[in-house]
């Protein structure tokens, strides 16, 4: 049962940072980047708590940013299957928003390790995907963003009341289209405090579904995140610590 819950510790963790893209419309203004912002939060299967997510943007004078993600299971869950995922994504903020330069991903389990990355040449319009040392070279359609910096552009397109939420995002190998739906505004309770927020979903075919709850006075971070698997078990991340 905990090597479960770890195994969709992992598989949340993957769809909260790559689950929802659709090509996207040139912006009409400028993007303008997220301020800097460290957000914990901790995540729960089945009402057990079963790890942490800790996010991190940067960016410095010359529009260059940093946005990491780092998962770590806890509890008993870590004492008998450690695991991490970590994630960056790294480039610099164009007025069209995030423009990546590098995507790292890695997942660290028991002594099991699995790392992808993919490198973004923007003037000769390609991207190189490298995953266990395999490089896939692909196209690079302007725009295209990745799996973590979709968060980023999403958070930036509900300040600008944007109702069309179309992202592209660089795969392996490939870029994949997919769009996110808004629902009504909710209220939600988090960290203590209780946030007016802005609730954006993705729902598969399959009954699989994630959706986000990002609150307005956060610049829309989102302060819930909910992954509901086929079978109906739930994992959520609610944000804890903000800063």
């Amino acid at each position: 049962m905990r090597s479960k819950r770890n195994c969709r510790l992992a598989a949340a963790t993957l769809l909260f940072s790559s689950g929802f893209f659709l090509p996207a419309p040139t912006p009409a203004a400028p993007l303008p980047a997220p301020s800097p912002f460290v957000a914990v939060y901790e995540v729960r299967t089945g009402g057990i708590g079963v790890g942490t997510m800790t996010r991190r943007f940067q960016i410095d004078a010359g529009s260059n940013y940093r946005f990491e993600s780092v998962v770590e299971s806890t509890g008993l869950v870590a004492m008998l299957k450690p695991l991490r995922i970590e994630e960056s994504s790294a480039g610099s903020w164009s007025p069209d928003g995030p423009r990546p330069a590098r995507y790292a991903y890695a997942r660290r389990s028991g002594k099991k390790l699995k790392q992808s990355i993919i490198e973004f040449d923007w003037s000769g319009a390609r991207a190189v995907s490298t995953i266990n040392d395999t490089p896939v070279d692909f196209e690079l359609p302007e725009g295209t963003i990745d799996k973590l910096s979709y968060q980023l552009v999403l958070m930036q397109d509900l300040a600008s009341a944007r109702t069309t939420l179309n992202y592209r995002v660089a795969d392996v190998g490939k870029t994949k289209d997919y769009v996110l739906t808004q629902r009504p505004r909710e209220q939600v309770k988090a960290g203590g405090q209780v946030y007016a927020t802005v609730p954006v979903e993705y729902a598969r075919d399959d009954g699989r579904r994630t959706v986000l709850w990002c609150a307005e006075v956060l610049g829309y971070l989102p302060v819930r995140i909910e992954y509901r698997e086929k079978d109906g078990e739930t994992t959520l991340a609610t944000l804890t610590r903000r800063e």
